[in-house]
């Protein structure tokens, strides 16, 4: 699951793990939008909102959804 849903704050390396970035290309998106960081880390809602994040996040769902069937599904195709 992604950190970035799982966690309120979350450090640079989470959201590099979780964009699929490195870690210093992260940094310099935080420096670039000037997202305060935290004791704990960086607030996950502003990284959300400043990276422009939800949209993908959404097609991200979408996606990880579409790749376990149902139990419904499963069982029909068995039969």
């Amino acid at each position: 699951m992604m950190r970035l849903l799982d966690k309120a704050y979350v450090n640079a390396a989470d959201i590099a793990y979780d964009l699929g970035l490195n870690r210093k290309t992260v940094l310099k998106k935080i420096e670039a939008e000037q997202i305060a960081k935290y004791d704990i880390g960086y607030r996950s809602s502003e990284i959300i909102k400043k990276f422009g994040l939800k949209d993908w996040i959404e097609l991200k769902m979408k996606i990880e959804n579409k790749k376990a069937p149902h139990t419904d599904q499963s069982d029909k195709s068995a039969k």
